[in-house]
């Protein structure tokens, strides 16, 4: 599945927000506080309300636009599903508040298979009692369910035989973000529990690292071969199993005999061996949200790394991701760029590719990391 459409409101700074035409790449540029990171906080609002984690959300209280009256968050999600998916069109919409807990409810929730509107729901609530009623068709009969105000009704569509309900779960549950920054603070090996997914700090790789060299080990290989290429005098890493059981990551330098861990190596090191464990996960996330990949990379591989987010969207999942690298926009296409800026404390987002100017300086040989620096990003006065 691929999101095509995405429209949010009242979300922390975006009072009302529309990303159309979604492509399977998408960069986000903009200044420090202009919205960025918000564009992934609401993806993954979205995942915890749909899978039932909304206490996973911090702060909740916090998350409504402070101007919004009353301050009722809305989402509305058009979705694409592929012919090994069934093919077919599907929007999903909710609005909710948060409660006197500071815990976030739903308030209406609409599913629309748009190829067969009898696959469909509206949910309501009964303001008199707050109860929360789903009306599903079920071989050409409603019936009304109560589903509590913290859930999604989508998990019951699941069970009333909507499997395209249950895929589109299937994808909202695989938003998946990463944070490298900052890198926390690592122990000298890690324990000998392998796990086959990087987790959002960074902090497992010698985990995956193991988990790819046991199971797909020519995963692994192709990871390791692209260190060797981009850390120079890199010839090697392998993922110890020591004696007590637990896994330490060494990496071996061409001119040393003496193999040296992980907390002898740069930070750069490491953030680009996670950035490539994720983009080689053997089960990729269906969505997969970066914040930064450049990090404390050498901007001379950052062109490579770009490549391989490209390369990962196409043939693994979608990708929303942040930068403020002009090296890591210039190997990016102008098609993939949303630029985002703050009007009045409210998130404004334009494609860069609608913009004529930006397209007769693409047209004539321009990088997009030259022209954001240029300032061609944006108009006179400095606003989108």
């Amino acid at each position: 599945m691929l999101l095509r459409r995405l429209h949010i409101q009242n979300f922390k700074s975006l009072r009302d927000v529309v990303f159309d035409d979604i492509p399977v790449l998408n960069v986000l540029v903009g200044p420090n506080g202009s919205g960025k990171s918000t564009v992934l906080d609401a993806l993954a609002f979205v995942r915890a309300m749909v899978t039932g984690r909304a206490q996973d959300i911090p702060r909740a209280d916090t998350v409504p636009f402070q101007g919004a009256d009353p301050r009722v968050l809305s989402f509305d999600l058009d979705v694409e599903a592929s012919p090994e998916e069934g093919a077919g069109r599907f929007r999903y919409a909710f609005s909710a508040d948060i409660d006197g807990r500071g815990s976030p409810r739903f308030l209406e929730e609409e599913f629309k298979n748009i190829n067969d509107e009898k696959k469909s729901f509206p949910r309501r609530i009964n303001p008199g009692n707050g109860e929360s009623f789903v009306s599903f068709n079920v071989q050409g009969r409603a019936v009304d369910m109560h589903v509590d105000v913290g859930k999604s009704a989508l998990s019951f569509a699941d069970s009333i035989l909507y499997p395209e309900a249950r895929s589109l779960v299937r994808f909202i549950n695989e938003f998946y973000s990463v944070d490298l920054r900052p890198r926390p603070l690592l122990p000298l090996e890690g324990t000998g529990a392998r796990t086959n997914r990087l987790d959002p700090a960074g902090a497992n790789a010698h985990a995956v690292a193991r988990y790819l060299l046991e199971t797909h080990p020519a995963v692994f290989q192709r990871v390791c071969q692209r260190m060797t290429q981009r850390i120079p005098g890199l010839a090697g890493i392998e993922p110890l199993k020591m004696e007590d059981g637990r896994i330490a990551l060494r990496f071996q330098d061409g001119t040393l005999k003496t193999p040296f861990l992980e907390r002898d190596v740069s930070d750069g090191t490491m953030d680009l061996l996670a950035w490539l464990l994720i983009l080689n996960d053997p089960e990729p996330p269906s969505l997969l949200c970066a914040e930064e990949p450049e990090g404390q990379i050498n901007p001379h591989v950052l062109g490579d790394l770009a490549e391989d987010f490209q390369v990962f969207s196409e043939q693994a999942g979608q990708v929303f991701l942040t930068s403020h690298s002009p090296d890591f926009l210039n190997a990016m296409p102008l098609e993939s760029i949303w630029i985002l800026d703050k009007v009045h404390g409210e998130t404004r987002v334009r494609r860069a590719a609608a913009d004529p100017m930006l397209q007769a300086l693409a047209a004539g040989g321009d990088l997009p990391g030259q022209m954001w620096m240029d300032g061609a990003f944006y108009r006179p006065g400095g606003r989108a």
